[in-house]
């Protein structure tokens, strides 16, 4: 542990989060707010704070299935929103367009699976970033 601690002093950006394991429960609070792999990266919370920080290591079992409880209740959301929203609206697209079910899904699919690399061109094309159309189009 204490090479772990060392390290943190002479080598902070050397660590990865995931060696919050390896410490007693009264430094991994320290621990992941020093390093940097454990900082919040754009989330809408910072759920690494809230399970070694807010939450005490007797709760973290019952944090963590209601954090499963919450990410299954989204999951749950997203297939309610496609079944009530995004399925009609296709449907009513390839009853529009005349088009049988086997054709509309296929078609539907393609234009599904190629639409992050039409956005990423698009985005490069706003920013007047040439590399950025390339790299998506391209690979």
């Amino acid at each position: 542990m204490s090479s772990i601690i060392e390290l943190i002093m002479d080598e902070p950006n050397q660590l990865k989060c995931l060696f919050v394991n390896t410490l007693n429960s009264s430094d991994k609070c320290n621990f992941t707010q020093s390093i940097d792999d454990c900082g919040y990266d754009g989330m809408i919370y910072d759920f690494t704070h809230l399970v070694y920080c807010d939450i005490g290591d007797e709760y973290r079992a019952a944090s963590l299935v209601v954090l499963f409880a919450i990410l299954l209740f989204l999951f749950l959301s997203m297939g309610v929103v496609a079944d009530e929203f995004l399925c009609p609206a296709l449907l009513t697209i390839s009853k529009t367009l005349r088009l049988p079910d086997n054709i509309a899904g296929v078609t539907f699919l393609a234009f599904g699976n190629g639409s992050p690399d039409i956005f990423s061109a698009l985005s490069g094309v706003s920013q007047d970033k040439p590399q950025l159309i390339f790299s998506g189009l391209f690979g």
